[in-house]
């Protein structure tokens, strides 16, 4: 399988997830948002620590300072179809990638900055819940 952003070969890690080492991108499965909801919050501080490619910027930058990417519809890895592109919070200005059968691409960094945005709005009691709404409403969100 490859990169749907720089055709480089995809790395299975742990919990399934494909991961580039390009363009240091992600897509998670279907399969796979329920886990790793749960690993994110059995440990928000080992998510920022350990993160790799999921991890956010050290200094995330603001909605303001991020130049807009040319609309690009990238194919996913497993099926190859294109796949749709949505916001990943309604209050979060950040496109990510999604291929209703199969899962969600997520740029660098975007991952990171969208759980570290959903912990700064939510607090740590809800972890769980919050990065599982996440998660599922990047699935069910409408397209742009």
């Amino acid at each position: 399988m490859h990169c749907p952003r720089c055709q480089t070969e995809l790395v299975v890690r742990d919990g399934g997830r494909l991961a580039c080492d390009g363009c240091r991108g992600v897509f998670i499965r279907r399969g796979d948002m329920t886990a790793l909801s749960r690993a994110i919050a059995a440990s928000p501080d080992g998510f920022s620590a350990a993160a790799g490619p999921y991890r956010a910027p050290a200094t995330p930058p603001s909605d303001a300072t991020i130049a807009p990417d040319p609309v690009t519809y990238l194919r996913c890895p497993l099926c190859g179809e294109p796949m749709n592109r949505t916001r990943a919070l309604s209050d979060l200005k950040m496109v990510v990638d999604r291929c209703l059968a199969d899962g969600v691409w997520f740029d660098e960094g975007e991952l990171g900055r969208a759980v570290a945005h959903v912990t700064k709005q939510r607090g740590s009691d809800e972890w769980a819940r919050a990065i599982a709404a996440m998660l599922d409403g990047v699935l069910s969100a409408r397209e742009t």
